[in-house]
């Protein structure tokens, strides 16, 4: 189970798979909306790839970030979370800072060279959060099942609209 000061161990991954799976369903009844209209591809059954819009002054600046959420810790860990060059669908320093959105706010900062880790999405629903041991309080501690990855997606989502600052890079490499 989560705890502050305490990294993610991998969970068993049928566990994994079926939480996914369950809380998939879960979500996607909660937006509304079919797995094909809701415009997100599996990598793999651990690996789930979300296309997401940053906003600024209430106007879409495009084109899409793509989230990539990686659930080989979850439930009891939040999934991993980075955004990703839609065409590699990985996360290369500096070459793909064009597609990591500056977030920055009181609950949630991207960074796009943190040592010892490269990007993270700093908040307390991502896995990277606990990877570098950062400090949290109990309350916001991932507490599964109370909190899904829709906790993440809702908080990553909020923050592309709230306190999207533009890319950390002004073209793509």
């Amino acid at each position: 189970m989560a705890a502050k000061g305490q990294k993610p161990v991998l969970a068993n991954p049928m566990l994994a798979r079926a939480a996914f799976e369950h809380d998939l369903i879960v979500v996607l009844g909660g937006r509304r909306v079919t797995w094909g209209e809701s415009g997100w591809t599996r990598l793999d059954e651990l690996t789930l790839l979300i296309p997401l819009t940053g906003y600024r002054n209430q106007v879409a600046d495009g084109p899409a970030f793509l989230l990539k959420l990686d659930f080989r810790h979850y439930p009891e860990w939040p999934p991993g979370a980075q955004f990703v060059n839609p065409t590699t669908n990985t996360y290369t320093f500096p070459a793909d800072r064009f597609w990591l959105p500056r977030l920055e706010s009181d609950e949630i900062r991207t960074h796009e060279n943190h040592p010892n880790i490269g990007q993270l999405i700093c908040s307390s629903v991502t896995r990277e959060f606990y990877e570098i041991l950062h400090d949290v309080d109990d309350k916001y501690v991932w507490k599964h099942p109370k909190q899904t990855f829709a906790a993440t997606l809702n908080t990553i989502e909020g923050a592309l609209t709230e306190c999207y600052n533009g890319r950390f890079s002004p073209k793509p490499s």
